[in-house]
């Protein structure tokens, strides 16, 4: 269970994400897309709270064109 996803822009310029919730490692696109293209204010952080439900082959991708620009924290439990 993913409970809350942290972006914050480490840099003192705009940034743009996108995350995917890519069932059994599909690929990224459009199909699996959370959010896409989103602007990240400079040194800002955004924060989600959705209580997504993977299964064990899924991934979480999260995506910039921005090196080194943002920084992603992911929390959740395990249930098994």
């Amino acid at each position: 269970m993913v409970s809350t996803l942290n972006i914050a822009n480490l840099t003192g310029t705009d940034a743009t994400f996108s995350v995917y919730v890519r069932v059994a490692g599909a690929v990224a696109s459009s199909a699996n897309t959370l959010d896409k293209n989103v602007t990240l204010a400079a040194n800002s952080v955004f924060s989600a709270t959705q209580g997504l439900t993977l299964g064990a082959a899924d991934v979480l991708t999260v995506s910039t064109a921005t090196a080194d620009a943002l920084s992603f924290q992911l929390f959740g439990s395990e249930i098994s």
